[in-house]
């Protein structure tokens, strides 16, 4: 091989070598994801699983459903993303009434499992990042410190839940930053 092409693989591989330990710092340190779409944004360390559902249609239930799910530092985070059609004038309110529905289902479901936090149930909550309004749920199930919140925008619910062990206070920052970090970008 020629000296010049020699010094220039040494060089590829040194590049390479550093960029995959700078990689690997950020998996670390965590990094702003950011959907295809462009209109979600959030803080994670890694790269999520994402899922995508195609539901039957039912009148004023999500046809889609796109799940971002991680589990890092102790913690396992998860973003959820409900579409519901948005050509339908009738279908317009459909979210808050699902939300709520299932919301209900799913504390009913878990009501002998699950410890709720001081509060004893749903609380409202703002997105951090915008003008978005939601609902959260905290409290113990199965052992797992855990959190679910749910803001509601046109056609679309975004649900981010997380889950830790109890005292792990490293997993619990982690969670902490995911929950804090949701931006939604508007159409």
């Amino acid at each position: 091989m020629r000296p010049y092409i020699q010094r220039i693989c040494l060089s590829m591989a040194i590049l390479s070598s550093l960029f995959c330990g700078l990689a690997q710092a950020t998996d670390v340190n965590g990094q702003i994801f950011t959907t295809e779409d462009k209109h979600v944004k959030f803080w994670i360390v890694g790269t999520p699983e994402k899922t995508v559902e195609i539901f039957h249609e039912r009148k004023g239930s999500p046809y889609k459903r796109t799940t971002y799910t991680l589990e890092a530092e102790g913690s396992t985070l998860m973003l959820g993303i409900l579409e519901f059609h948005n050509d339908d004038p009738s279908a317009a309110g459909y979210e808050i009434s699902y939300l709520n529905t299932m919301l209900d289902n799913l504390r009913r479901g878990f009501i002998s499992k699950f410890l709720l936090d001081a509060n004893g149930g749903w609380v409202d909550v703002n997105l951090p990042s915008g003008d978005l309004k939601g609902k959260q749920l905290k409290g113990r199930l199965e052992g797992q410190d855990f959190t679910l919140r749910a803001y509601v925008a046109p056609h679309t619910i975004y649900m981010q839940q997380i889950g830790h062990a109890p005292r792990d206070k490293k997993a619990a920052e982690v969670a902490d930053k995911f929950l804090q970090s949701l931006v939604i970008e508007k159409e």
